[in-house]
């Protein structure tokens, strides 16, 4: 899963798009492909996209 909001964005920021678009793409994933997990994760700097991860994915098991 690849996702990126450039930081000079700034109007969309904080509006939960990720968020959304993540749950969406993790929802298709599961009901159209046969897979029994999802694998994601951040820039080790991005401390908001590890958050949005952990909040989207927390039903998932993460690696």
């Amino acid at each position: 899963m690849l996702y990126f909001l450039p930081e000079n964005c700034f109007y969309h920021l904080g509006k939960g798009i990720i968020s959304k678009a993540i749950k969406q793409a993790v929802d298709i994933a599961f009901e159209t492909y046969d897979i029994d997990r999802v694998f994601a994760r951040s820039f080790g700097t991005n401390i908001a996209s590890q958050k949005v991860l952990e909040m989207k994915l927390k039903r998932f098991k993460i690696e």
